[in-house]
């Protein structure tokens, strides 16, 4: 675990790069994000954002590029960084569903979630 002292950036990335066999997901992304600053990301759907935050949460390994996320290396402190950040993956179990119901019926043991 190798966490800078104070950070001054929560986010800061280089080249972020994700590829699932011939298509690029997430091509070189270099982004700084200053602490205490709140960030979006916007775009249509598969350009690339959920591969992004995954790489960047720990929870999906990057074929290439580096950086920081609260201070842990993205690559070596993955573990670290999912004690740290809260992610929550999009709800695919049922597309159409309010999310309302759909959590309803996953605390019911209704559907799978």
């Amino acid at each position: 675990m190798t966490q800078s002292a104070t950070p001054e950036f929560a986010i800061d990335v280089r080249g972020m790069t994700k590829r699932f066999g011939k298509l690029v997901a997430a091509d070189h992304i270099d982004l700084q994000v200053p602490r205490g600053t709140i960030c979006g990301f916007l775009g249509p759907n598969g350009s690339g954002k959920t591969t992004f935050i995954r790489m960047l949460c720990g929870l999906l390994h990057a074929d290439a590029g580096s950086g920081t996320c609260l201070g842990f290396d993205v690559i070596r402190d993955s573990e670290e960084i999912k004690r740290q950040v809260g992610y929550m993956t999009p709800l695919r179990a049922n597309a159409n569903a309010a999310p309302w119901k759909t959590c309803r019926r996953c605390r019911r043991g209704r559907s799978k979630c």
